[in-house]
């Protein structure tokens, strides 16, 4: 008989949830991102997995915003909460068009890490957002 060897793969990883995305089975998968969100070593990688599938494929940014913001209640690392900041940007100004809470959440963000090293990035990301913002503003009521 064969024995086991040690060659077992840690942690587990994403690759069933994978296939269910690639074959087009998104509510599937944003089922399954639920059930491995439980294991608190997976919670923070499988929320993020299943907000981007809420806010993509499956058309629901409001629930994807949410389980997000669900997944900041817990205790997250730097670069979790960085990664869930970056998601609930995402959704916010590509999504639900909602700039104001985008820039709000960038800020939070830079704030809450100022050493961290994508600080440049998120600062131009958060002038890039004032910009346009800005823009939309002046124009907004005027005839095209």
């Amino acid at each position: 008989m064969l024995q086991s060897v040690g060659l077992m793969r840690a942690g587990g990883g994403f690759s069933e949830i994978e296939a269910l995305e690639a074959r087009g089975r998104f509510s599937e998968a944003a089922d399954a991102c639920l059930e491995r969100a439980r294991q608190p070593r997976d919670r923070a990688g499988a929320t993020l997995r299943r907000a981007a599938l809420l806010g993509g494929p499956l058309g629901d940014p409001h629930a994807a915003v949410q389980s997000l913001l669900d997944l900041r209640t817990g205790t997250l690392s730097p670069a979790a909460d960085i990664s869930t900041g970056l998601a609930l940007v995402d959704l916010y100004d590509y999504r639900l068009n909602d700039s104001g809470s985008a820039m709000a959440e960038l800020r939070r963000l830079i704030d809450a890490y100022p050493d961290a090293r994508h600080q440049r990035r998120l600062r131009r990301l958060l002038a890039d957002l004032t910009q346009v913002y800005e823009a939309d503003d002046a124009n907004f009521g005027r005839e095209p």
